[in-house]
């Protein structure tokens, strides 16, 4: 029986297939629910003891490219965020603007340094709203299965507290930080999160807290990254000293300026179609 077959996962670990999470992540990418019981069907038709997930996935992003292509654009949200490149910052970058869109003001890598009462601070992303201000520490991972473990968030408190103390000081270059964050595209270890929740240190993962993780705010902006459209790694380098970092971002770019970045017109047009179907199609 299909409730019996076993699946593994990118970690390692070994499952139960179940048939209902198939056509719930088909729903959240977008896809009608004819096409997600069809996409379910047809998984579990194939579906075998040992089958790595990747492989299910394989078959699931297949037939939504094939039949709804934003669907299948969104289905594999998490791995443009993946393919973002760490040396460029492109992922602080991206959180720094996603947060804007969420109302705060936001400075990435703040120069010079935040001043605290030991030693000089660099931070990702310094962001502000009302009477908050946050100090964001961005990690982000290249594999699902890779987690934030609780050295993060030790650090992150440490690092609040000696911004406290320098500010308090009238340290030059300090910043009145009232909240540490950490912001992550994977998830966090059990001792994380539980240091976490007892030091007051705001985690936001993937899909962590539930409805308000980095996945649910990306789309509740559709603040998609560039690499869901396919851009190359030396295309958005480009775009960088430009402050496009997202598809909203090249959508409302000056024509001149994309051009000045290398891309022809026919493309830039290509683009922003894709980008249009892509925000405005439906999402459950």
């Amino acid at each position: 029986m299909v409730g019996n077959v076993k699946i593994v996962k990118s970690n390692g670990e070994t499952v139960n297939f179940r048939k209902d999470k198939i056509f719930k992540s088909c729903v959240r990418a977008g896809a009608s629910p004819e096409l997600c019981s069809k996409i379910a069907d047809c998984v579990e038709s194939k579906v075998y003891d040992g089958m790595q997930t990747h492989e299910i996935l394989s078959i699931i992003h297949s037939m939504l490219d094939e039949e709804d292509k934003t669907s299948g654009m969104r289905y594999v949200l998490r791995d443009a965020i993946f393919q973002l490149d760490s040396v460029n910052y492109e992922f602080e970058f991206f959180v720094s603007r996603l947060l804007r869109y969420d109302g705060y003001e936001t400075v990435r890598s703040p120069e010079p340094k935040v001043c605290g009462r030991c030693v000089d601070h660099e931070i990702d992303v310094v962001a502000k709203k009302g009477d908050e201000i946050a100090i964001i520490e961005c990690k982000h991972h290249y594999r699902d299965h890779t987690m934030t473990g609780l050295d993060v968030p030790m650090r992150q408190w440490a690092r609040l507290e000696d911004i406290t103390a320098g500010h308090s000081m009238r340290c030059r270059n300090s910043i009145n930080a009232t909240s540490a964050w950490i912001i992550t595209n994977t998830k966090y270890s059990e001792h994380a999160v539980r240091y976490a929740k007892c030091k007051n240190v705001r985690l936001m993962g993937w899909n962590y807290p539930e409805g308000k993780g980095l996945s649910a705010l990306i789309e509740k902006y559709r603040a998609y990254p560039l690499t869901l459209v396919k851009l190359t790694h030396e295309e958005r380098e480009r775009l960088i000293p430009k402050n496009i970092f997202n598809v909203l971002d090249f959508r409302d770019a000056n024509d001149f300026v994309l051009k000045k970045c290398g891309f022809e017109m026919r493309r830039i047009i290509r683009i922003r179609n894709l980008i249009e179907r892509l925000i405005n199609s439906r999402v459950e």
